[in-house]
């Protein structure tokens, strides 16, 4: 496989940041009362596919996660809670 050119990829990061806003804030639906910032969305180097950059604004960590846009377990990727409802993984956070 061929890698994608960079106008691909660069197509493929703004589509990305339509959908996930850089510089907003987001919490996962496990523990809507911790937010995460976006810092970025990248590609990765393997399958040059999106991914969501982000740090937690809680934790006082300078941990830096990634996360694949979509697929199993990515950011756009619906979550089933705990009683069994769909929801969404990420949603922007609401003080």
């Amino acid at each position: 496989m061929g890698h994608k050119t960079y106008p691909e990829l660069l197509s493929e990061v703004k589509e990305a940041e339509d959908l996930v806003k850089v510089g907003g804030q987001y919490t996962h639906y496990k523990h809507p009362d911790k937010p995460y910032d976006v810092l970025f969305v990248g590609i990765t180097e393997w399958d040059e596919n999106p991914v969501v950059i982000y740090r937690s604004r809680t934790r006082g960590e300078d941990v830096v996660w990634v996360r694949r846009l979509t697929g199993e377990d990515g950011w756009l990727t619906p979550a089933t809670d705990q009683d069994g409802n769909q929801v969404d993984r990420f949603v922007p956070y609401q003080e």
